[in-house]
C-alpha cells in the first residue's frame, strides 16, 4: 500500500492548485485499487478540444472536492464542486442521431448510425469501466454551449445559477440532470 499525506498538485498551463491525499493499494503489484481524495479552491479539471468522437469538451475550473475510488479497471470519480471563473463546457450535437425514452438519450457512434440506417439492430453496451459523477453548483461565471450545427454556427449558449448532476463513463454514457436559471 502507498499512503499519501497531503500532496500539492499544480496544473502547469494555468497554475491552478489542489491537494491530494489517500492510498493506492495492490495485491502483489497486480490488482490495483485507489482511494484518493482531492480538494481545491480553483483547479483545472477539463481542458480538451473538439474531436469527431467528442461527447463534450472545453475548459473547466472547479472549487470543491473529489474522490477517486475502486479498482483501476472500474474506477469511480465523484466530484462535489462549484464552477469557477473562465469555465466553458461545450456539447456538440451536430451530426448526432439519438434514440431513447423519457429517461435516457443514447448518442449513436458513426458506425452505430450506419448500422441503424441499414436496418441492423443496435445493441447498447452495458455501462462499466470508468464512471464519473459530477455534482456541480453552477455559478454565473461558467458558461455552457450546445452546438447544434457547427458548419452554420448554430449554437445555444448560456450561463446562470443552479445545480447540475452529470453522469459520464468511457462507454458513451452521458446523463445530465438539474435545474438552472439565468441571472
Amino acid at each position: 500500500m502507498f499512503d499519501f499525506n497531503t500532496i500539492e498538485l499544480t496544473d502547469t498551463k494555468y497554475g491552478t492548485k489542489g491537494q491530494l491525499s489517500g492510498v493506492i493499494k495492490h495485491k502483489n503489484f497486480g490488482f490495483w485499487e485507489l482511494g484518493l481524495n482531492l480538494s481545491s479552491n480553483r483547479l483545472l479539471v477539463l481542458d480538451t478540444g473538439l474531436t469527431p468522437e467528442s461527447l463534450y469538451y472545453g475548459t473547466a475550473f472547479i472549487d470543491g472536492t473529489a474522490s477517486i475510488t475502486g479498482p483501476t479497471d472500474k474506477l469511480f470519480i465523484d466530484v462535489n464542486a462549484t464552477t469557477g471563473e473562465d469555465t466553458i463546457f461545450k456539447v456538440p450535437l451536430n451530426d448526432a442521431e439519438s434514440i431513447g425514452d423519457n429517461s435516457v438519450i443514447y448518442f449513436l457512434s458513426p458506425e452505430e448510425k450506419e448500422a441503424r440506417v441499414s436496418g441492423e439492430d443496435i445493441q447498447i453496451k452495458d455501462i462499466s469501466g470508468l464512471e464519473l459523477r459530477f455534482n456541480l453548483k453552477v455559478t454565473p461565471v461558467a458558461e455552457v454551449e450546445i452546438t447544434v450545427d457547427q458548419e452554420n454556427g448554430s449554437y445555444l449558449r448560456g450561463s446562470g445559477a443552479g445545480n447540475l448532476l452529470l453522469e459520464i463513463n468511457t462507454l458513451g454514457k452521458f446523463n445530465m440532470y438539474g435545474g438552472l436559471h439565468s441571472v
